[in-house]
């Protein structure tokens, strides 16, 4: 993720608010994607509480690991 980070710097800047959209974008195209696939194309092999919560605390989780990996990257 932070890698994606790094392509898509130079066009949208080294700030913070780029870091936590591409953690939106991620968390868009994983989570998400995977729990919303997962429900629809297997339903009833995990219950919606089961899956919903990681999900969730994720969609926080992604962000913060990459305005965190954004810090440590120096150019």
């Amino acid at each position: 993720m932070v890698w994606l980070y790094l392509v898509v710097r130079p066009h949208f800047g080294s700030r913070p608010k780029t870091a936590v959209c591409v953690g939106l974008v991620s968390w868009l195209l994983s989570s998400l994607y995977a729990a919303v696939y997962s429900h629809s194309g297997f339903p009833g092999i995990l219950p919606l509480d089961v899956v919903w919560p990681p999900v969730a605390w994720q969609l926080f989780e992604y962000p913060l690991a990459i305005v965190g990996g954004a810090a440590i990257y120096g150019e």
